[in-house]
């Protein structure tokens, strides 16, 4: 019996360094999509949970301490797009046209993410101003109205500090800064990595930039997923569980001291929380039922349409369904005598 055990062991390592000579990873796009659609969740209850107009939860609430951590959601999507783009272009880039070829291959995602946002940017604005539901008049100003509208067309307006339709859409001042410097990034990290991400991490740590404080607060968790892409770091960490009790175990380890520790010490610590929960998925969702699989990969694969429209439903455009929507709710739980408060400390 421990004869096949050690057999098994071996051949698992085996599968996993030759996967690793090859550029291939176990973390695919399906393993992606799961900690995506774990993050599109948290970020639901983050701003659903912490929304003034709808008062889901009592401001001293368990819920509402819960739903303040779930914004460790950002960090999950940043460190999953660095390393998405780095893994990609180890995939499809060759040495000989490395410094062309990074650069195109930037452009080429960063156009693909623009495009996507464009066509968003046009439907609801024209929804919302035709509708009258909200002008762009009243968002962007008479005045600065065609300078302010162009600088949230191209996605900058968190960067640039004007006025934009939707206060979701800061995030993408964030991921185009991050896209264009992909390529200098990426040289940096094939060159020093451990520079690279130890000067990263300072950069987050004391605030280096100072034209755009939001880029300090993230770029960790960006280079962070590059350099766990580089290294095949989720590779060598299934690698050093024998078992699937073992990795689920060291799982639920990491994801509470994650999930403790930024509890305790605040939004800095982002990344790492945000490491442990995709560890989590990786270990304990990714090897749950096939229809549970199926519903985060769905969400993972469609959450950046979601991220960048979910705001227009519960705020812009539909709060008021959204309110009584809650008061719906609020007369059901007391009907059957259950009472929010309890989910408050006393």
């Amino acid at each position: 019996m421990l004869g096949i055990m050690e057999k098994n062991k071996n051949e698992k390592q085996n599968n996993e360094q030759t996967a690793t000579k090859k550029n291939e990873s176990f973390f695919t796009n399906q393993y992606t999509n799961i900690s995506k659609g774990i993050a599109l969740l948290l970020l639901l209850f983050h701003y659903l949970g912490l929304n003034p107009e709808l008062h889901l939860f009592s401001t001293s609430g368990i819920a509402n301490v819960i739903a303040e951590q779930c914004k460790v959601c950002v960090a999950i999507f940043l460190i999953l797009s660095g390393y998405g783009l780095n893994a990609s272009f180890n995939k499809k880039m060759k040495e000989k046209s490395y410094c062309f070829g990074i650069i195109k291959f930037s452009l080429k995602h960063l156009l693909k993410l623009m495009f996507n946002f464009w066509i968003i940017f046009g439907i609801f604005i024209c929804f919302g101003h035709f509708t009258g539901i909200r002008q762009i008049n009243s968002v962007y100003g008479s005045e600065s109205l065609v300078k302010n509208l162009f600088i949230d067309f191209l996605g900058l307006a968190d960067l640039f500090k004007t006025p934009t339709y939707n206060a979701t859409w800061w995030f993408m001042s964030l991921i185009i800064i991050l896209y264009i410097i992909f390529p200098i990034l990426k040289t940096f990290l094939k060159k020093t990595p451990l520079v690279f991400i130890l000067i990263a991490f300072c950069i987050s740590k004391f605030g280096l930039f100072r034209f755009y404080t939001t880029l300090n607060i993230y770029l960790f968790a960006f280079c962070l997923g590059m350099f766990v892409s580089e290294f095949f770091i989720f590779d060598k960490i299934k690698n050093m569980h024998a078992t699937k009790i073992q990795e689920m175990f060291s799982a639920i380890i990491v994801l509470f001291i994650g999930l403790y520790t930024r509890y305790k010490l605040g939004g800095e610590f982002d990344t790492f929380a945000a490491f442990s929960i995709i560890f989590f998925g990786n270990s304990i969702v990714a090897n749950l039922g096939n229809i549970i699989r199926s519903v985060f990969r769905f969400l993972g694969k469609h959450s950046s349409n979601i991220f960048m429209m979910h705001t227009f439903i519960y705020k812009y455009f539909f709060n008021r369904i959204f309110c009584k929507f809650k008061i719906l709710v609020c007369n059901v739980c007391s009907f059957g005598n259950i009472n929010f408060d309890y989910f408050s400390y006393y």
